[in-house]
């Protein structure tokens, strides 16, 4: 019998006070979700909701090998004591469903294509565009490809038993639970058995954050109204200011960056077409259509919502380095922000195995953590995992394929809804992947009538072994172990840092990378992904995959430290043996990574406490290149034209700026502004001039920085649509007034000192249902998007100020210290438990945006030695016999 501490019925008083308040709120429709005002009496009754646990709780449960503890800390994060794996696994399985069953019904059921059965028809059109990515299909296929593999390959065995213990440990508690978690009562839904099927979808839904991209659609068109060259000054490889992550294959302080030679008044280049064939017209019509039209799907707005902030830090240093002699390893995985957080805390303990980490809920291993021997940690490498094609159709059956007219396959699906009824859903399937162009035909706002079918390949259309990587990772022994289990990590691409008890360090941008056939492209520039590849002529087919040991890899290198933070993975000489390809579809401007080097690089006597700071440090090494330059260019104007007393003393702040971005102080609204109009102010001609402004967003910042460092580069600063030859002087400065004449009208003529970056620059932490009632925020936010410890949004929107609001950021911090493991430390931005009004549900959040951490506990690693004090809870998991 499951024991809890307390339930709580929201009725009367204050409780029913807000309720009245909440329904006035809610009574309308929300993301997705039906107006929840009729949901607030399921069953003409009030809510219940299971809060806390009891102090001590036992479980006699016969399928146990042997009897299992699990102590909870001060932090409700499990500490999970057994003998056997395959006992503690379902003791995990059940701790899990207790803490985050909402998250994991919710996770499934988009990954799988079954939101339609808990909300409804609304839900249809949703469903079948997470079937056509054929997430389902190849979760299931995975299963079968284990089943069958787990006969004869003793090691594959292992885990299929283990991840359907998992699952009775899930289902043991959906099945015995007398109240499930408040949101199934507000959408009157209840819980169906966890399956191994839906832990292996975790992989899908995990790749899909990361790796999903319709982006492919935009520039196909953006390529056709600007041209070759001018697309490669905006995108092409490699980007200025990059560190690589593998140091080991040079550098780019003196590479020749010819592709950014590029003006506007180029020869040849004023902003004409690069094809004016009526037929690529009309393909480049219907992308832009289906781009619109997927981009309404809600997952797609969340991805154009939180933009750049699917990135990471991580970094390794080496004995050398740190005042304990042995190597530390620090991650912070940048994702969107949710109550409850992504990520669950959990310490797994049967001898020999002693493993802590960070566990996606529904996945029994942890993608980033250590056992006693490893330890690993993630950010993402952006390695190119898509790509779309488009096909001259015959008809609704039949296309061209390689020049040869070829049947339709299709995957039949039965979507049912919450109301009953029960749609036939057949995905058009080509010899690439998945048919999305048939969504143009459902909405006559996105209806085509070309010829051509548009369809994608995705790296998640595949059988992939994700779930043995992590088993591998969680029972390694050395850097061989782990090389071998990275060898199963097929998505989403991640850069592996890694240190261990021997005193290694190591980085590697792991993943599957397909080789494509670029022998029928007229141009090998347009082989690399970014575009779309003409399937009928049989363009851009995937030959297989580039081999593992060809890979970037940097183990102990002599600098003595590593560090990923999103950049460009390796170096010209890497790109020189690889046909000058990076592989990566995109990767990040590069500050992140430039500050990290540039406080490592000289460091010594590194330790926890040094982490900690590096972590949560705001300064902006962007303002760093920027200031100087701006500042230079306003002196020199200010020897022909005088400048306004009020704008002087605002640069003369600006001079003495420490370029932290701190939210109490004013100079970074002002130096963000000002970047953001530059930015504008030295492209916005040419853009219309192609008719391409809305994609101006997209540039990137180092890209500026490169403009504005390059004296060649001139060109950009003249707006081409005035009369008169703007300078570069002349744009910093209408850049700047422009700046501080809109931010004293934004905040009513306040002095400049009053125009804080925390009242333009805000935290936001929503809940999963999109209740804002269970949100918390906003907040008043440090940092940036180019600062390590980061907070996303652009304030300059539609020719106006909007206030930045960062719904993602850091979604864990962790350091472990080899020389210190009892001191090692972590924390989240949200709590370990998902049920609303439990002291953990947002506890660790407090502890977050205060800049603190807990301490992980790792080498308490039996009953006897875990400190009693330390101790919240008790929950036993008695074996009968015993």
């Amino acid at each position: 019998m499951i024991v809890m501490k307390r339930s709580e019925i929201f009725k009367g008083g204050s409780a029913f006070v807000v309720l009245i308040i909440l329904l006035e709120v809610f009574s309308f429709p929300l993301m997705g979700f039906p107006p929840l005002g009729s949901l607030f009496f399921p069953g003409n009754s009030v809510w219940e909701n299971q809060i806390d646990l009891e102090a001590k709780s036992i479980i006699e449960e016969s399928s146990l090998t042997h009897s299992v503890t699990v102590y909870r800390d001060q932090y409700g994060i499990p500490h999970i004591f057994g003998k056997k794996e395959s006992d503690v696994i379902f003791a995990l399985g059940y701790t899990m469903a207790q803490d985050r069953l909402f998250m994991m019904e919710m996770a499934r059921s988009i990954t799988r294509g079954n939101m339609s059965s808990l909300l409804g028809s609304n839900m249809i059109e949703v469903d079948k565009y997470n079937l056509a990515m054929l997430k389902d299909y190849y979760s299931v296929k995975t299963y079968q490809a284990l089943v069958k593999g787990a006969q004869t390959d003793p090691e594959l065995a292992t885990i299929l038993m283990q991840l359907e213990r998992f699952c009775d440990g899930v289902n043991y508690f959906i099945e015995h639970t007398t109240l499930l978690p408040l949101e199934f009562q507000l959408l009157e839904i209840s819980m169906q058995p966890w399956t191994v099927v839906d832990t292996l979808c975790m992989a899908k839904y995990m790749a899909e954050d990361l790796t999903w991209s319709i982006e492919d659609l935009y520039h196909y068109e953006f390529l056709q109204k600007i041209g070759i060259e001018a697309y490669n000054f905006f995108l092409a490889h490699p980007r200025p200011y990059q560190i690589p992550i593998c140091p080991n294959y040079g550098n780019y302080s003196d590479f020749t960056f010819e592709h950014l030679n590029y003006t506007f008044s180029s020869e040849g280049s004023k902003g004409s077409p690069a094809s004016n064939n009526e037929v690529i017209s009309m393909i480049s019509m219907e992308m832009r259509l289906l781009y619109k039209k997927l981009s309404q799907f809600p997952q797609e707005q969340q991805r154009e919502e939180l933009g750049s902030i699917l990135g990471s830090n991580n970094w390794v240093v080496d004995g050398n380095l740190t005042a304990s002699g042995r190597p530390i390893i620090c991650n912070d995985m940048h994702l969107g922000w949710n109550l409850p957080g992504i990520w669950y805390q959990a310490h797994v303990v049967a001898p020999p195995l002693n493993l802590w980490g960070f566990f996606l809920p529904g996945v029994p291993y942890p993608l980033v953590g250590q056992n006693s021997y490893v330890s690993w940690g993630f950010t993402n490498t952006y390695f190119d995992s898509i790509d779309w094609y488009y096909y001259q159709e015959i008809n609704s059956t039949h296309y061209v394929h390689d020049g040869e007219i070829t049947p339709y396959e299709y995957i039949p699906y039965r979507i049912s809804t919450k109301e009953g009824e029960n749609v036939e859903y057949n995905i058009k399937i080509t010899k690439e992947g998945p048919v999305f162009s048939d969504f143009l035909d459902n909405s006559s706002e996105y209806s085509f009538s070309a010829d051509y079918a548009i369809a994608c390949q995705w790296i998640a259309h595949n059988v992939s072994w994700e779930l043995r990587a992590f088993y591998n990772y969680a029972h390694a022994q050395n850097r061989a172990d782990f090389d071998i289990a990275s060898t199963y990590f097929w998505l989403p691409s991640q850069n592996h840092a890694y240190a261990d008890v021997w005193g290694n360090i190591a980085i590697r941008p792991t993943g599957k990378i397909p080789i494509r056939d670029t022998s029928k492209l007229s141009d090998p520039k347009m082989g690399y992904g970014q575009f779309p590849f003409n399937g009928s002529a049989g363009e851009g087919k995937w030959l297989g995959w580039l081999p593992f040991d060809e890979l970037p890899v940097s183990l102990n290198p002599e600098q003595h430290y590593l560090v990923s933070a999103n950049q460009i993975a390796a170096g010209p000489e890497y790109m020189t043996a690889h046909g000058n390809q990076t592989y990566q579809t995109y990767y990040s401007n590069g500050y992140r990574a430039r500050r990290i080097n540039q406080l490592l690089t000289n460091a010594t006597n590194l330790t926890i406490d040094s982490m900690k700071h590096i972590q949560l440090d705001t300064y902006s090494i962007k303002a760093e290149n920027f200031i100087p330059i701006l500042l230079n260019e306003m002196s020199n104007l200010s020897n022909n034209f005088e400048i306004p007393f009020n704008e002087q003393q605002i640069l003369q702040g600006l001079s003495n700026w420490d370029y932290q971005m701190d939210a109490a102080s004013w100079e970074p609204t002002i130096f963000k502004l000002w970047v953001e109009i530059l930015k504008e102010e030295i492209f916005l001609d040419e853009f219309m001039e192609w008719n391409t402004i809305e994609f101006i967003p997209y540039i990137s910042d180092a890209l500026v920085e490169y403009v504005l460092k390059n004296p060649r580069l001139d060109e950009w600063f003249d707006n081409i649509s005035s009369a008169t030859h703007e300078n570069r002087q002349l744009t910093v400065y209408q850049s700047f007034n422009k700046a501080i004449s809109t931010l004293q009208n934004y905040f009513a003529n306040q002095p400049y000192i009053d125009w804080k970056w925390g009242s333009l620059h805000i935290n936001k932490f929503n809940h999963l249902t999109g209740l804002s009632g269970f949100d918390y925020g906003p907040v008043p936010a440090n940092g940036s998007a180019d600062t390590i410890n980061p907070s996303y949004g652009n304030i300059w929107q539609n020719n106006e100020i909007s206030q930045a609001v960062s719904l993602g950021g850091a979604s864990e911090r962790w350091i472990c210290d080899w020389g210190r493991l009892n001191e090692s430390v972590s924390i989240i931005p949200s709590g370990q438990r998902g049920v609303i009004g439990s002291e953990h549900f947002m506890d660790q959040l407090m502890l977050f945006l205060a800049g603190d951490y807990h301490l992980n506990y790792f080498t308490y690693d039996n009953v006897d030695n875990f400190p009693p004090n330390l101790v919240e809870s008790v929950l036993i998991f008695s074996k009968e016999a015993e």
